[in-house]
């Protein structure tokens, strides 16, 4: 039996981090959002006023916070190692490096990120050392040392508000290794979670995709379709359900019954790799029961599909060998870049974010959005506009770090605020300076994001030509099959 894709591999390596390819277009939308938040802190940065250095510090990091999550990360870099003080203004800088080094490994700058991390000199919250555990066991797989990982699994597993995504990560190595039995626990539980919490249910989804494959690799097909059967019908790895599905039902009852989630599956019309594994499991089930022209005809049509998507995942190819000219890489992500996974994947969506962050700072069209001279009425607007871009923390899921940092830092500025008399003035630079100075930075973001962008859509074309080289061999194999069963019947009667 043929289950596809390798999903433990996948679903293993997933961190938080993950679920900015899901909230892609939500990203962008919040982009205006962070352009007002950006505006109010660069006018008060920039103007005099009365404000401790501390809370200077705090606006400080929110920039660098903000910075990070629009994809300007050499700008958050800069503010961060500017960020001079005491244990409290270092707690801080330690928040920002955290966020810093999610966004590099999110962006494949595996030692920038590990830079970032092992910068990290203090004591953080439970929650946020409960992330940095977690990029530290990422870390130990992508080297090979699959022990380490565990062990820093488990030590997020002992905190006392522990992150669901840890533990389905920590189980999700437990089922590779000895401790099989250990690991189903905790996928089970996890499954079983009362929480219905939209991050929260998209990992339930996980646990149980996890388990059916699981059970579906050892020929448990009864326990397999009953972990299968509990993931949502509308989710994101209901398609990936289904395609086991078909499986386990081919095998305890046949292939009409398999026909009916791979049917499901395809009617989707998605035209991905899972559509491509439904279409040769229907072409292998109508072989089963016994050799038919339909069989061989529904064969020769992948074939022809399959050498087709060849010549033009090998056109692709020649197109992205080379890195793209600076001038014409805006028109490259509108011409060339537009395919199957063009705007869906995180670089891409990333790149469209810093050209339209681009073009809003220099119109201009964002500022003067708070601006008081009074810094209680100032500070009243600006922790509603901090309220509204990170509305609250999931605990659970360990999604939600941004609202974290931001809560935190909030808290530490309003404290200063209230309890420091001592006040000076601060005079940093002018706003339209500033701005401009980021401008000039973003051309260099663009570059490092565009390469990304170019390493990752090579890496998926790739492993597109892979797949369909695999396809093209089952296929063949199958056509063969079909006509050695049709000549020895033929030799029988």
């Amino acid at each position: 039996m043929r289950l596809g894709l390798p999903f433990v591999l996948c679903l293993t390596f997933s961190l938080t981090f993950n679920a900015a390819a899901a909230s892609s277009a939500e990203d962008v939308a919040s982009l205006s959002r962070q352009l007002d938040l950006y505006y109010a802190l660069q006018q008060r940065i920039a103007q005099p006023g009365e404000i401790s250095e501390e809370g200077l510090s705090g606006l400080k990091l929110l920039l660098a916070q903000l910075y990070t999550e629009m994809g300007m990360l050499l700008a958050a870099e800069h503010t961060l190692n500017e960020l001079q003080g005491g244990p409290s203004i270092q707690q801080l800088r330690d928040m920002g490096r955290l966020m810093l080094a999610r966004q590099y490994r999110m962006r494949g700058e595996v030692e920038s990120s590990q830079a970032q991390l092992d910068a990290i000199g203090g004591k953080l919250d439970t929650m946020l050392e409960n992330e940095r555990l977690q990029m530290i066991a990422l870390s130990a797989l992508e080297q090979g040392d699959r022990d380490e990982a565990l062990k820093r699994f488990g030590e997020v597993q002992g905190g006392e508000r522990a992150m669901l995504l840890a533990r389905f990560n920590y189980a999700a190595l437990l089922l590779q290794g000895a401790n099989q039995e250990h690991g189903l626990i905790l996928l089970q539980e996890l499954a079983a979670h009362t929480s219905n919490a939209p991050a929260v249910s998209a990992l339930k989804d996980r646990a149980n995709l996890l388990l059916g494959y699981f059970f579906l690799r050892r020929g448990h097909n009864e326990e397999a379709i009953t972990f299968l059967r509990k993931i949502r019908l509308h989710g994101p790895y209901s398609r990936a359900a289904l395609l086991a599905q078909g499986w386990a039902e081919l095998s305890l009852r046949g292939p009409e019954y398999a026909m009916a989630p791979w049917m499901e599956l395809l009617a989707a019309g998605e035209g991905d790799n899972l559509s491509e594994e439904a279409a040769l499991a229907i072409a292998s089930a109508i072989s089963i029961k016994g050799p038919t022209q339909r069989a061989v005809e529904h064969y020769d049509q992948l074939i022809k599909r399959y050498e087709a998507e060849r010549e033009q995942v090998k056109r692709e190819l020649h197109r992205h060998r080379q890195p793209y000219p600076q001038e014409r890489v805006e028109t490259y992500l509108d011409e060339q870049m537009g395919g199957d996974d063009g705007y869906k994947s995180v670089p891409a969506v990333a790149l469209r974010r810093l050209f339209v962050l681009k073009r809003e700072l220099s119109s201009g069209r964002h500022q003067n959005r708070i601006k008081s001279d009074d810094d209680k009425s100032y500070f009243e607007q600006l922790w509603g506009v901090l309220h509204a871009l990170y509305p609250r923390t999931d605990e659970w899921s360990g999604v939600g770090i941004s609202s974290l940092i931001a809560q935190g830092t909030e808290q530490y500025i309003t404290n200063f605020n209230q309890s420091v008399s001592g006040r000076s003035l601060h005079i940093d630079s002018v706003v339209e300076q500033r701005v401009e100075e980021d401008r000039q930075t973003l051309d260099g973001e663009i570059t490092v994001v565009a390469e990304w962008y170019r390493r990752t859509r090579l890496t998926h074309l790739q492993e597109r030509d892979v797949r369909l080289v695999s396809y093209l061999e089952r296929a063949r194999l199958g056509v063969a099959r079909n006509h050695d069963l049709a000549l020895s019947q033929q030799e029988s009667d």
